[in-house]
């Protein structure tokens, strides 16, 4: 695994240097929390993960408000 950093250095993107799959990443606004890549998963079926909705200029929890202003 190779990392990317930029900036700050707090986000961390891992990255296979040889083949070039993105597997997980470290994010700067929470990097005690990994994002996966679930297709980089053996065995794994995603469609038995919840799906939530963001509101992403804030990186909040979107509210039933934000979802019908969307529309």
């Amino acid at each position: 695994m190779s990392t990317y950093q930029f900036h700050t250095h707090t986000a961390k993107h891992y990255f296979c240097s040889t083949c070039g799959i993105y597997p997980f990443h470290r994010k700067r606004t929470a990097p005690e929390h990994y994002g996966v890549h679930v297709y980089c998963l053996d065995n794994f079926d995603p469609a038995g993960i919840p799906v939530r909705a963001t509101e992403g200029s804030g990186l909040r929890y979107a509210t039933s408000d934000d979802l019908v202003k969307a529309q």
